[in-house]
């Protein structure tokens, strides 16, 4: 199974895919460890990264996924896919990937942009934001607005049909408390939705 966490920057899909990773058998890669060198060079200036770096990218991680797939059973990847055609790509060539959008309120997001002290600052996040496209594909939010509470996360976890599955078979984790799964649902885009009917 692979799963697939994406989102804004700060959102902390990498705090999600690490957890997911410790509790479960799931492998956890941070795609963003292979951003090319002109990607990192966009970050540091604060510049746009255009379509055909974020093509040449993906390339790279599609080739990881598809080694991690061959050893691991189970996958999770964490990774911006600010653009559909990127995340679209990914389930063409991965059929049945599942989508995981890891959100948070923007500032909480600002708070944990500003605590790593990394090239990516508020600002720099609030441009690039503007360039998210929202999924047309089937995902998932997961809200990830309580710092430091795994159990939320978790709970959200088990309301994924393909990830409950996953999870009970290999961990065990139990149903023992529902409360706030109501911010966690299944997202269709409306032309998909209605093609449901």
């Amino acid at each position: 199974m692979l799963v697939v966490l994406f989102g804004l920057a700060g959102a902390g899909k990498s705090y999600v895919g690490n957890l997911l990773g410790e509790r479960s058998n799931f492998y956890f890669w941070d795609a963003d460890e292979a951003l090319t060198d002109d990607i990192n060079a966009c970050i540091r200036e604060k510049r746009s990264i255009s379509q055909d770096m974020r093509d040449s990218y993906f390339n790279i991680v599609m080739n990881k996924i598809e080694l991690l797939c061959l050893k691991h059973e189970n996958v999770v990847i964490a990774q911006a896919f600010y653009k559909n055609k990127n995340r679209e790509q990914v389930l063409l060539r991965f059929p049945g990937s599942l989508f995981l959008q890891v959100t948070s309120n923007f500032e909480i997001l600002l708070n944990r942009l500003r605590k790593r002290n990394n090239d990516v600052d508020g600002d720099y996040a609030l441009k690039i934001s503007s360039g998210f496209e929202n999924p047309t594909h089937k995902y998932y939010v997961l809200t990830n607005a309580s710092e430091g509470d795994s159990s939320f996360l978790m709970r959200q976890f088990m309301d994924v049909p393909l990830l409950r599955v996953a999870l009970l078979n290999e961990t065990g984790f139990g149903l023992k408390n529902r409360s706030g799964l109501d911010r966690f649902s299944l997202h269709l885009p409306k032309k998909l939705y209605l093609g449901l009917h």
